[in-house]
């Protein structure tokens, strides 16, 4: 998958965020998270809100989490997250890494565009495993 069609996505579900939806869930980014829900709020981190951003949805979104959560006990995280998106798992790895330590929604956009995102990521093994 390009680059930017990942870019798009992250941007899409951005605009559910900070805002409560018609069916009462409000959506908020937080880095360390990956997508869940709790008493009506959906918490996503960037890779989160890619799935948000590519279903169109963030209650979709999150049945399609967890219902593959439930088939896949042992691997609710990064690789999952890819192969919902439709990422490779490397590429959701980098994007969760420079999250992870403090490159912003924005800088990780940009750097989908640019092709710079290996910049954002600060260990060393992570950018040596490309």
């Amino acid at each position: 998958m390009a680059l930017e069609q990942i870019a798009q996505y992250i941007e899409k579900g951005l605009v559910f965020t900070g805002a409560s939806l018609d069916a009462g869930l409000a959506v908020y980014h937080e880095p360390l998270s990956y997508l869940e829900r709790d008493h009506g709020e959906c918490t996503a981190g960037t890779l989160g809100l890619a799935l948000i951003g590519k279903t169109g949805d963030p209650g979709r979104a999150l049945d399609l989490f967890q219902k593959e959560c439930g088939r896949q006990h042992d691997h609710c995280d990064v690789k999952l997250l890819a192969e919902l998106i439709g990422c490779s798992p490397r590429l959701a790895e980098l994007i969760d890494d420079a999250e992870i330590e403090g490159a912003s929604v924005a800088a990780i956009i940009s750097a989908l565009r640019s092709d710079t995102l290996v910049s954002l990521v600060h260990d060393r093994s992570a950018r040596l495993a490309l």
